[in-house]
């Protein structure tokens, strides 16, 4: 005679599967939530939009945000830098140039700090047109630029941005 569906034998193993399954189910809950744990808090996945970077990093690349970059260590100038300029949504990928209270120019192309001509090795495309007045950067501020200064500055988003919008440093895919 077969085992029926509520006999003692069967029972055991439906048990065990029911077991397995609930164990699988948690499984796969833990992976995801620290999947979006760590793509959404540690390294944000982005899709470059713009040319203002290139030729450092190009087009329509993709970039990972790498948020702990700065947890324990102060930007350095020149480094490549993730900011969020609206909210958390809306970020931007660009070069930090200068520090609060440095003084800052831009004469044809080149950028000066303090009057000393900056060393600008990842600028490849300039323009002469380029011209930004003197002035200095205020407290809790860092003044960022972008690396392709052949585009016109008015198509450009650059300037003072708060330090506090400073997200972490771009891991570059492709």
């Amino acid at each position: 005679m077969a085992d029926s569906p509520s006999s003692p034998a069967s029972s055991p193993i439906r048990q065990r599967l029911k077991d397995r399954n609930v164990r699988r189910v948690l499984r796969l809950i833990f992976i995801a939530a620290a999947a979006w744990l760590f793509f959404s808090r540690v390294c944000r996945p982005m899709i470059l939009s713009g040319r203002s970077m290139m030729p450092s990093y190009p087009e329509r690349g993709l970039v990972l945000c790498w948020y702990p970059a700065y947890w324990f260590s102060e930007p350095k100038r020149g480094e490549a830098a993730v900011f969020f300029v609206g909210g958390d949504r809306i970020a931007v990928l660009k070069r930090i140039l200068a520090f609060e209270g440095e003084t800052v120019e831009c004469r044809a192309g080149d950028f000066y700090i303090n009057g000393e001509k900056l060393s600008e090795p990842y600028v490849k495309y300039k323009s002469p047109d380029w011209n930004i007045q003197p002035f200095r950067v205020a407290e809790g501020f860092v003044y960022i630029m972008g690396d392709n200064r052949s585009m016109p500055l008015e198509e450009h988003m650059a300037g003072e941005t708060a330090r506090r919008r400073l997200a972490g440093k771009p891991l570059v895919l492709w």
